[in-house]
């Protein structure tokens, strides 16, 4: 599990507590992506798996740097309609988004070890109740199309499908066009 910063070139594990988050920068994104929200979902739900020349996740990895400035493989980010962001990834990943002080929750992973699951299902249950609040069946906004390498991503993604109280649909546009749009740090 390797955090990158430069996707052409991931950092060894120990250097992972370098990394910063411009905690600010993320605030400023995140309030943009709901200002513009006029999508129908009530969340986006962005996957990835391991890094690997065989994933493709281009859409997912955009938003993570476009986010943190960071890529985290085998993570889940939830960004929901009213700005509150959701993490589930594994304990050390979690330490470093803890840089993220507000409207942020962060899950650590249980799943893991050779004999378990990769995902933990009450992981996903609980990420799915955080999301949904208080409605009893939310529109979730994904990218259906992304190949993802390793079990956390496939594991993760069919038990999120399986939830009675969530119903997928492609966000691809959407994601798009909410990267299109440049802010003056991402100019010059």
């Amino acid at each position: 599990f390797l955090l990158a910063s430069d996707p052409c070139e991931a950092p060894r594990v120990d250097r992972l507590m370098e990394f910063r988050i411009d905690a600010e920068r993320f605030a400023q994104r995140v309030r943009r992506a709901v200002s513009e929200w006029t999508w129908p979902f009530d969340a986006i739900v962005l996957v990835t798996g391991k890094q690997s020349d065989d994933a493709q996740e281009l859409k997912e990895c955009a938003m993570h740097y476009w986010l943190t400035r960071n890529e985290f493989p085998e993570t889940v980010i939830v960004l929901t309609k009213i700005g509150h962001t959701i993490f589930l990834s594994s304990k050390k990943k979690i330490e470093v988004l803890k840089q993220i002080p507000v409207n942020v929750t962060l899950l650590a992973r249980r799943g893991g070890g050779p004999d378990q699951r990769a995902v933990d299902p009450a992981e996903v249950v609980e990420l799915v109740n955080l999301a949904r609040g208080d409605k009893p069946k939310v529109l979730i906004g994904t990218l259906t199309k992304s190949v993802h390498i390793g079990a956390f991503a496939e594991e993760f993604l069919q038990a999120f499908g399986e939830q009675e109280c969530v119903e997928l649909a492609e966000c691809r546009e959407e994601i798009s066009a909410l990267l299109a749009t440049k802010d003056k740090e991402e100019i010059d």
